[in-house]
């Protein structure tokens, strides 16, 4: 019976010898396949992000295509809102040029009397002249200098600056000199603009 018993540890010690080998060849085969696997999951979490960080800068194109197209369209509305304003600007020019007489003059002094304010002018024509600095040069007309009486309810444009016009109280005209427009009706000045000179 002992040699059986050693015939058979001698049969379990191998077999467990071959198990031991072939799980451990096993081992190391699904080893390496967990690292194939590893890396590829790494792989592919790279390429999520970058997929992920093209995503976002789409959006962010995205974004700045439909804020392009807002001020596109604002800038549409702009421009027919300015062809608007010039068209009603030429509209109100042609009808103060058909219903009223213009006249150029420059402001010499103006003063408070009363219920009126009086305007020292000296009319004047704008003459083209290219040897001049500003390209023109004012020469007096046959009619010279006069007090124009104005009505309290005569408005009054002077210059803000070189381009903005501000309809202004007597009070500022009296201490303000410029070359103004004279706009009249049936020999009555009904309005005024200082005109800009250069």
């Amino acid at each position: 019976m002992s040699k059986m018993i050693r015939i058979a540890m001698i049969g379990v010690l191998f077999l467990l010898f071959t198990v031991a080998c072939t799980n451990k060849e096993a081992v190391t085969q699904s080893d390496g396949l967990v690292n194939d696997l590893e890396s590829k999951v790494k792989e592919l979490e790279l390429k999520v992000q970058q997929q992920q960080s093209l995503l976002e800068e789409h959006q962010d194109q995205l974004t700045k295509v439909y804020e392009l197209e807002l001020l596109s369209e604002n800038l549409t509305r702009l421009e027919e809102s300015n062809v608007n304003f010039h068209d009603k600007v030429y509209m109100l020019t042609q009808l103060i040029q058909r219903t009223t007489i213009s006249k150029t003059a420059m402001l010499n002094k103006a003063e408070i009397k009363d219920d009126k304010l009086l305007l020292d002018v000296t009319y004047t024509n704008k003459i083209q002249d290219d040897e001049a600095p500003n390209g023109f040069h004012l020469e007096e007309t046959s009619v010279g200098t006069k007090t124009v009486s104005i009505s309290k309810n005569v408005p009054i444009f002077l210059l803000d600056n070189p381009s903005n016009l501000k309809e202004v109280e007597w009070e500022q005209v009296v201490n303000h000199r410029g070359f103004l427009q004279l706009f009249e009706k049936e020999g009555e000045v009904v309005f005024i603009w200082e005109m800009y000179l250069p």
